[in-house]
């Protein structure tokens, strides 16, 4: 009995699963995207492919900026090991919109949006906060390392 009562203690202490949004590599190449946005406070979308590469590390292959208002297009070739999609959105619009939820569903991969406060996404069917909090990738040495929990929290 004590033996299925310890199991399950330590079931219920395995970290669950890191979405890839918080895999360090992904967040610094996140935060440089929205930069390009101006931190969310320009209307001109930004958008990015997240890649896993054959030696199993994340990054970002980056869109061909097109300058269109509220929106960020992507066109030619898909690159290889393409995992999701992501973009920026204005601070004022950081859930996923209607288009970027057809998006999800059409292609079955998750689509991240990326504002200055928030990370949300959508597999097309929900919508989710990744991060609920200032995601800012750790600046100084002495913070916690790790994805998310590399955040500077306000």
């Amino acid at each position: 009995m004590w033996m299925a009562a310890f199991a399950i203690v330590l079931m219920a202490a395995q970290p669950r699963a890191t979405d890839i949004a918080c895999d360090a590599t992904v967040l610094q190449e996140s935060w440089n995207l929205l930069a390009l946005a101006n931190f969310g406070q320009s209307d001109f979308e930004h958008g990015a492919f997240i890649v896993r590469d054959d030696r199993g590390q994340l990054r970002l292959s980056v869109w061909r900026f097109d300058r269109e208002l509220r929106s960020a297009h992507f066109s030619g070739p898909i690159p290889p090991g393409v995992v999701a999609i992501t973009h920026t959105h204005p601070n004022p619009l950081p859930m996923p919109s209607d288009d970027d939820m057809l998006l999800a569903r059409r292609t079955g991969l998750p689509v991240y949006v990326l504002t200055r406060m928030l990370i949300t996404a959508t597999d097309g069917r929900r919508t989710r906060v990744v991060v609920g909090r200032d995601w800012r990738p750790v600046q100084f040495a002495n913070q916690v390392a790790g994805g998310c929990d590399t955040t500077a929290a306000k």
